[in-house]
């Protein structure tokens, strides 16, 4: 039985130290972070444990450089073997090579380095499975594309609301608008047009988490909520938000899952934020949401 590791999509963390996860910092050599790359894994060859490691964020692959003992990201794609001997914990060196990946201690930034496996944990790595957004993106840059289009809806009219994973998509997707307005922006500039970005109208994430780390040339202007509940959203992850938001708000309150319905207290800054970025028309039975002013 083969303890090998499916084709898919990863966060590379050390068994040592679980909150540092394999991130490229900005000279290209991977260090334990507290935001984890998200890992794509192409199995080459099932029974050798052999595969191909590329880190979608910065579009390169992760290879070794056994001459001064970094593990580095080139534009190449640098087989790997991924040793285990329960499919959990593994140990990823080259091919048939005894030094492997090993994170001496658990300071942020430490540089992951390659030396002959040591008796410590620290060269241990486990495999933690990130679910395909795909599908989902896809289906919303469609209703976002008809909404805008055929519809005439203005983006700053269309708000984003998810919870767990429907948060973290709803996120993504956002993101995704924004990059794809920045890049509109720029090729109109070359054709001596111009071409307003236009973000969309707020986003409110419950529980859910960035699934990338982003890379804008500039943050996105969209307003966001994140609402979590204690040991949810650490601060690598509320790093990663902010990194891709220019206006975060987060709130913190006790208990799980979806704010509940008979709790004031748990929707009333999700209502305060709501009335501040909510479009709203003249007319009857319209109220605004204030604080104290619920019974």
């Amino acid at each position: 039985m083969s303890h090998m590791i499916p084709t898919g999509q990863y966060k590379i963390s050390n068994v040592l130290y679980p909150n540092r996860y394999a991130h490229m910092s900005g000279n290209k050599e991977f260090v334990g972070h507290d935001v984890a790359d998200i890992i794509k894994v192409e199995v080459t060859d099932l029974v050798q444990h052999l595969a191909t490691l590329y880190d979608t964020r910065t579009g390169l692959y992760i290879g070794v450089d056994t001459q001064d003992g970094k593990v580095k990201g080139y534009t190449d794609p640098h087989v790997l073997q991924l040793s285990s001997d329960d499919g959990i914990k593994f140990e990823i060196h080259p091919k048939d090579l005894n030094d492997v990946w090993y994170l001496k201690d658990g300071g942020n930034w430490t540089f992951i380095i390659v030396e002959p496996a040591p008796i410590s944990e620290g060269k241990y790595w486990k495999f933690d499975k990130v679910p395909d957004p795909s599908p989902a993106l896809n289906l919303l840059k469609n209703v976002l594309g008809h909404l805008t289009g055929e519809c005439g809806w203005s983006p700053h009219r269309i708000h984003l609301f998810g919870f767990a994973q429907g948060g973290s998509v709803v996120a993504e997707a956002c993101l995704q608008w924004w990059h794809r307005e920045l890049e509109l922006s720029s090729q109109s500039r070359m054709t001596n047009k111009e071409s307003l970005v236009c973000p969309l109208g707020s986003l409110v994430t419950i529980s859910g988490l960035l699934l990338s780390y982003p890379t804008l040339s500039k943050p996105c202007e969209t307003p966001v909520l994140g609402f979590r509940r204690p040991g949810e959203l650490n601060n690598g992850a509320l790093n990663a938000i902010r990194k891709g938001f220019s206006g975060v708000n987060v709130v913190e309150r006790a208990g799980e899952g979806m704010p509940h319905a008979s709790l004031r207290e748990e929707w009333q800054p999700i209502l305060e934020f709501g009335s501040e970025v909510l479009g709203w028309r003249p007319g009857a039975g319209l109220y605004e949401v204030r604080t104290g002013m619920l019974s």
